[in-house]
């Protein structure tokens, strides 16, 4: 009865529990194995993972096997290998009495990489802070992207895990973006670079944090998933736990029955560092891009002009990445920023967004310094520094020139909609329809 009642007890409890007696002559031999793993999905192609047991008695001497070595070994000490794609089960046997045993039915998923990425791309994010109706971005402005970027789905402080900003309008974005032929992708990340550094530094909560992020994709019928932490680095380790989280995430966006998208904003690396080394080598194969942030250049009091306009910036991104660590051309997308800072003075309540400096004199959009007016400090002009069309048309053909692998613009709310519009130069510079 006791007996019985142990083994009901660890049913509920979600553990494996074998209890074998044997007669042994002069009286009965007991032994028990308790399967203390955590249960997991899946693990991917070239991973390990601990199949961590309880023995009764302690030295009860027991032995690991692998009902199929082709999907994963394991060695004497549990350590399981994943070699193929497939399932098979890991068995825990005591040595001297194979009846006494449990097992653990694993499966392993393939490990996929990005296809080739083809083309010369227009992206563009759109963070939930934006009216995402067409009252706030037409149709025509999305119709001159081949993908949108909905940001972000943040990570949650405590849980560690996603949680999708004001998901309605992500709903009626990608619905319109789907309208109209254009891919919508989710941006996780952002809000906590600490945060992501703890959730990524531990397998469980990395893989739970994957996952969590493909289930939005499948609820939101969304083309993928694009990566904002921006920050992963060399100096706390991050960088390898990054590169492992992508894995998974490709294991599933890029499974040829999934085809999904897989992409990643990053630092322009104009300053060498734990973060520019952050995009490892190993990471390339796993994005179908990256977004490259060469914007926004650090414009203030202590760095007089030094503005975003400048194509310095690109040049030395691109020289950076593409030259010096050979980064495939095609995975390049020059970031775009649609807004402008001044240089030489504090930006606090200067910066301003392109469309509200082409507001205050249409003329501004062939330009790319302009003196203008905020708001937070009336009556006092100032010259803020941006990117004017004549400019993002010059960078586009640079970077065709250049076979990168297109545009990025952060963000799209920001730009004009009409005519003067940045997005709109870059289109028309490509030959493009939209």
């Amino acid at each position: 009865m006791l007996k019985s009642f142990i083994k009901y007890l660890c049913l509920l409890c979600g553990v494996a529990l074998t209890i074998v007696s044997c007669s042994k002559g002069d009286g009965s031999y007991e032994g028990t194995i308790i399967l203390k793993t955590a249960p997991v999905d899946y693990i991917l192609v070239g991973e390990s993972m601990a199949v961590k047991v309880e023995l009764t008695p302690a030295d009860l001497k027991v032995k690991f096997t692998s009902e199929n070595p082709k999907v994963a070994t394991v060695n004497g000490n549990g350590i399981v290998t994943a070699v193929g794609g497939g399932v098979t089960n890991i068995t825990i046997s005591a040595v001297d009495n194979p009846q006494i045993s449990t097992s653990y039915r694993l499966t392993v998923k393939p490990l996929y990489t990005a296809p080739a990425n083809t083309g010369f791309k227009q992206v563009g994010y759109i963070p939930y802070y934006r009216t995402v109706t067409a009252s706030g971005i037409p149709d025509s402005k999305l119709k001159m992207m081949d993908v949108v970027c909905y940001a972000f789905a943040h990570i949650n402080e405590t849980t560690l895990m996603p949680e999708i900003q004001e998901p309605s309008k992500l709903k009626t974005l990608a619905s319109r973006c789907k309208a109209l032929g254009v891919k919508c992708m989710l941006s996780f990340g952002v809000n906590s670079k600490k945060s992501m550094v703890k959730m990524a530094s531990s397998k469980e909560t990395r893989d739970k944090f994957a996952d969590e992020l493909i289930k939005m994709v499948k609820q939101y019928d969304l083309d993928g998933l694009d990566n904002d932490w921006e920050y992963p680095s060399t100096s706390d380790g991050s960088a390898q736990t990054n590169l492992e989280l992508m894995k998974r995430l490709s294991a599933y966006c890029h499974d040829p029955a999934v085809n999904k998208l897989l992409t990643m904003a990053i630092t322009p690396a104009i300053y060498m560092g734990g973060y520019a080394e952050g995009v490892l080598d190993a990471l390339h194969q796993y994005v179908d891009w990256y977004n490259v942030m060469v914007y926004g250049w650090a414009a203030g009091e202590s760095e007089i002009g030094m503005y975003p306009t400048v194509m310095s910036k690109l040049e030395k991104s691109y020289n950076y990445y593409i030259n010096t660590r050979k980064m495939p051309t095609s995975k390049y997308l020059t970031g775009i920023g649609c807004y402008g800072n001044p240089s030489g003075i504090s930006s606090s309540g200067r910066t301003l967004t392109y469309a509200s400096i082409v507001n205050q004199d249409p003329a501004n959009s062939q330009k790319n310094e302009a003196v203008v007016v905020s708001s937070s400090h009336p009556g006092q002009p100032f010259t803020i520094y941006y990117d004017g069309q004549p400019l993002v048309a010059q960078k586009t053909t640079w970077s065709m020139d250049r076979k990168l692998g297109g545009m990025m613009y952060w963000e799209v709310a920001q730009d004009k909609h009409d005519d003067h519009s940045l997005i709109k130069a870059s289109n028309d510079a490509q030959g493009r329809s939209y």
